[in-house]
């Protein structure tokens, strides 16, 4: 009885990137939906940031698309077993696909951003987060044109032609700043969350979900390695399977990384008013608050217009702290305001 399920050999490595495509888009699927689903239960509206990463995961999808298509099924074949049309077709489809991913990856991170914005109101932060921000949108462009305008025309799509510019050179650049980046990424937040007058090891709880962004930073330094390896001439769509597995899983950890700190089970553990919105349980008007260290009583409000101060308290538990802590969060339009006991 002939078996005709695709099988794993040196000289065809097919099989390996359809199957982990259509794993690590799973992955990226389900926890973005996982992020979506616990923002909607606690704020009960969509944010900017859920907008942007939904952008993120179409171009992410997108790019799992071209490799999963005919054409792309021949990625990661020996050149010997296949003809001119087959690498031609598949040369334009990891050509699209080098597109797609760095796009995703720009948006994703600018997700990031802007949902810092909402967890801190300091001005020194969002500065750094400005600064953050400008240097991805760079990135991106760099890198989109880069790899668009990578070999002359007409066949810009053709990485294997003498007449390309030294791709591993160019994308070892961008890889590298893409590490600054996410580097930055990670400190942002710790930078916010070490301040705060909580136990340690609710703090901890909350940082090991933007710490995730780690293991981007650990695919960025493989793929850099595998960069070095990557020969133009020979069985091109054979040897760049490293390298695009690479790209994928980069792409997957970054959509992780951007979802996991804003999980139910992070945001609970440190009771911050990262969700904003509607969070109502934790507002107070800040108008009925004294001079002294600690707050008066507040006042009860109904429906007001629009509040240009707004706080969300923070209970700390940890007994040698201050008895609560307040972030201010961003300005909100017709908040509730429930009286605070």
């Amino acid at each position: 009885m002939d078996d005709n399920r695709p099988h794993i050999t040196d000289d065809d490595l097919s099989a390996l990137i359809q199957i982990l495509t259509w794993l690590w888009l799973t992955f990226s699927l389900l926890f973005a939906i996982a992020q979506f689903f616990t923002k909607w239960t606690l704020a009960r509206r969509p944010a900017l940031a859920d907008a942007i990463l939904t952008f993120a995961l179409i171009c992410a999808s997108a790019q799992a698309a071209t490799v999963l298509s005919t054409p792309g099924r021949v990625i990661g074949k020996s050149h010997a077993l296949l003809d001119d049309g087959q690498i031609r077709d598949a040369l334009k489809i990891l050509y699209a696909s080098d597109i797609l991913t760095f796009f995703s990856l720009a948006i994703t991170k600018a997700s990031v951003l802007v949902a810092f914005l909402d967890i801190t109101p300091s001005r020194s932060h969002r500065l750094g987060i400005y600064i953050t921000g400008g240097v991805v949108v760079a990135w991106g462009i760099a890198a989109v044109f880069t790899t668009a305008f990578q070999c002359p025309a007409p066949d810009r799509w053709d990485a294997t032609r003498a007449s390309c510019t030294n791709i591993a050179t160019a994308q070892t650049a961008l890889a590298s700043i893409m590490i600054l980046t996410d580097a930055a990424l990670v400190a942002i937040p710790t930078v916010v969350v070490v301040p705060l007058k909580v136990k340690w090891s609710k703090r901890l709880t909350v940082l090991a979900g933007f710490w995730a962004r780690i293991f981007v930073i650990a695919a960025t330094i493989v793929y850099i390695v595998f960069l070095q390896q990557l020969p133009r001439d020979g069985d091109y769509l054979l040897d760049v399977t490293k390298t695009l597995l690479c790209k994928e899983t980069i792409q997957m950890t970054s959509i992780l990384a951007a979802t996991i700190p804003f999980l139910k089970p992070f945001l609970i553990s440190l009771e911050s008013g990262f969700l904003r919105a509607d969070d109502e349980n934790r507002r107070v008007d800040t108008t009925a608050y004294g001079s002294g260290d600690a707050p008066s009583k507040p006042t009860k409000s109904g429906r007001s217009g629009r509040s240009t101060s707004k706080y969300v308290q923070i209970p700390d538990k940890h007994p040698s702290a201050q008895p609560s802590i307040e972030l201010r969060s961003t300005e909100s339009r017709d908040a509730t305001l429930l009286e605070h006991e």
